[in-house]
């Protein structure tokens, strides 16, 4: 691994009295666009520019918008920015609001276009939203189950619904010897047992601690998106989509799997996040969906 080296860092304002709930780097002004808000008490949704801060000049903060963000859902007490993305080529941001809105906020609207602009919404609500590396699709888990690619345009392309089946798709053959408790264990038990096999087999329980949140990651070239979720009275299944909303293939049980996802940017490796007992480690995943030896380190 490459050792990392500091070149810079800076201190930031954060100039509204709201939470900041999530931020994105505009590269083409080397600024921070932050969403703040909203709260049980307070529905206003503020989306603020904050400029860098240098050893001589103070960070500025610039108010680029500010709306009442309702939530529209009964079940969600307040709505939530679940995901916040800044376009540098048409300074354009997208946020994508738990309760189903999906808003761009333009900073120099043309002629003839609104400001703030919900370009879509989804009634039952969205539970993880991603833009694919390259901005062309929008990757949107509902809160019915459903995945939906979205283009740049906001145009649904595909609709895909999470089966339990979907378990199925997986090659995996179980060849281990299944629960301890269930084994014969006799005396000359470890002698004739084979060393390749091994004494316990997950069976994708969950861990105490999951939330049940959804989880959506995109190779780095853009090829595929994996998507962790929980299924209902069952396992955590990650399971990866081409761009066409085809799936590619599920991932095998893992004992006290949560919600953490992450592609590696190569692509050959997705990481996620296993709570034993008595430890927290990192479980690496083949995008065919096997479990990888969790010893190996590159």
């Amino acid at each position: 691994m490459r050792n990392l080296k500091n070149i810079k860092h800076a201190a930031y304002q954060l100039h509204s009295e709201l939470p900041l709930a999530a931020h994105a780097w505009d590269t083409a002004t080397e600024s921070l666009i932050c969403a703040f808000g909203p709260t049980s008490g307070n529905d206003v949704l503020e989306l603020r520019r904050i400029g860098v801060k240098t050893a001589h000049d103070e960070s500025t903060s610039t108010l680029i918008a500010s709306w009442d963000a309702p939530c529209p859902l009964q079940e969600l007490p307040v709505d939530k920015v679940l995901d916040l993305h800044h376009f540098g080529h048409n300074e354009t941001t997208c946020v994508v609001l738990a309760g189903g809105d999906i808003v761009v906020v333009r900073s120099q609207p043309l002629q003839g276009q609104d400001k703030i602009e919900i370009v879509g919404s989804v009634e039952v609500g969205i539970t993880a939203a991603s833009w694919s590396p390259d901005e062309e699709l929008l990757a949107v888990t509902t809160r019915a189950g459903t995945l939906i690619f979205m283009t740049a345009d906001f145009d649904s392309v595909a609709n895909v619904t999470f089966e339990p089946q979907d378990a199925k798709l997986s090659k995996h053959v179980n060849v281990g010897w299944g629960k301890k408790e269930t084994q014969f264990q006799g005396k000359r038990a470890k002698a004739l047992r084979d060393p390749t096999m091994p004494e316990y087999v997950d069976e994708g329980t969950k861990s105490e601690f999951d939330k049940g949140e959804v989880t959506i990651s995109w190779r780095g070239d853009g090829a595929f998106v994996a998507v962790n979720s929980a299924e209902e009275n069952s396992r955590r299944m990650v399971r990866v989509f081409s761009r066409e909303g085809v799936l590619e293939s599920v991932t095998e049980p893992v004992d006290g799997l949560e919600g953490a996802l992450s592609w590696r940017p190569a692509g050959n490796l997705l990481a996620g996040i296993q709570r034993k007992q008595d430890e927290v480690q990192v479980v690496f995943f083949e995008r065919n969906g096997l479990v990888m030896d969790n010893s190996r380190s590159d």
